[in-house]
């Protein structure tokens, strides 16, 4: 299970951005968030299962999850904002 939780990159929140290969959108699992069931790529549910059995990641940014992908406008922003997030967190998992 993970939560969702909103932090502002001006308050240098601690995180670690995870960088992974998308895979075959075709092929997802479900993982539960916030609650909520949710439909992620086999490689990203296998990704936050290891890191999870390894716990020593507490606060992951994930692209996929933290980006609405279905709201394109607000999807081409973040992604110009990427930069950023990668520059300012502790580290990349990849």
């Amino acid at each position: 299970r993970a939560s969702i939780t909103h932090a502002s990159l001006s308050q240098n929140p601690s995180y670690e951005a995870l960088s992974y290969c998308w895979g075959d959108a075709g092929i997802t699992r479900e993982i539960v968030v916030n609650s909520h069931p949710m439909q992620v790529t086999a490689n990203l549910e296998a990704a936050l299962k290891q890191l999870a059995e390894a716990e020593s990641h507490s606060r992951l940014w994930v692209d996929a999850l933290c980006i609405n992908q279905a709201d394109i406008k607000g999807r081409g922003e973040q992604i110009l904002r990427m930069r950023d997030i990668y520059a300012k967190d502790q580290q990349v998992v990849v």
